[in-house]
């Protein structure tokens, strides 16, 4: 009888997917397929690879509240991290701030504590740690101060960045005019810098 529905594709198909997905517990050997889920006593993980240790981690652990965990370079095994590479990205959801971890000088399969870069908090506050926050900068011959028409050339048009947006610019002028630039509807506003001595 022919396969007017192509019922015999489809079963192929869903036998590729559910061979390329392995379950196993923490602990257990690596992963086989292209995706595996990862189980244990105080977090779940879906793990993407095509093969090995490194790759996606996307885990829900028991720590704090709306716990949600995006890495790559680093797995949680329900209690510590494990490298798996020599750097790691971790971007973690949890107690209504966004974390925002990245390591580097790893060992792959030791554990680590990451280091926060920066995070967002639940007042839409954004904390850099370590070098700042550094903004757009553009470098060119601009009037002392600048027009409209430099700016918009430079960075765009106040309406298409939305109120907000800041950059600084540097006059080419051997480091002696900067200015610092921001946006407000339809209009620039700048404040000139004074250079520290």
């Amino acid at each position: 009888m022919a396969d007017k529905y192509g019922l015999a594709k489809l079963a192929k198909k869903l036998e590729q997917f559910f061979n390329s997905v392995f379950v196993r517990q923490d602990g257990a050997s690596t992963m086989t397929g292209a995706l595996e889920v990862l189980t244990g006593s105080n977090a779940s993980q879906v793990h993407v690879a095509n093969s090995g240790t490194d790759g996606l981690f996307l885990t829900s652990t028991a720590v704090g509240h709306g716990s949600a965990i995006f890495s790559g370079g680093a797995e949680f095994n329900g209690t510590d991290w494990v490298a798996r590479n020599e750097e790691a990205t971790i971007i973690a959801f949890y107690d209504g701030v966004i974390y925002i971890d990245i390591d580097s000088g790893l060992t792959p399969g030791n554990t680590f504590t990451p280091t926060v870069r920066a995070t967002i908090t639940t007042a839409g506050i954004i904390n850099a740690n370590s070098y700042g926050i550094r903004t757009k900068q553009s470098v060119a011959n601009f009037s002392s101060p600048p027009t409209d028409a430099e700016l918009n050339a430079a960075f765009g048009t106040p309406e298409t960045l939305g109120r907000g947006f800041m950059a600084t610019i540097d006059d080419a002028d051997g480091d002696t005019t900067c200015y610092l630039v921001f946006t407000s509807d339809a209009s620039w506003f700048y404040e000139a810098m004074t250079k520290a001595t």
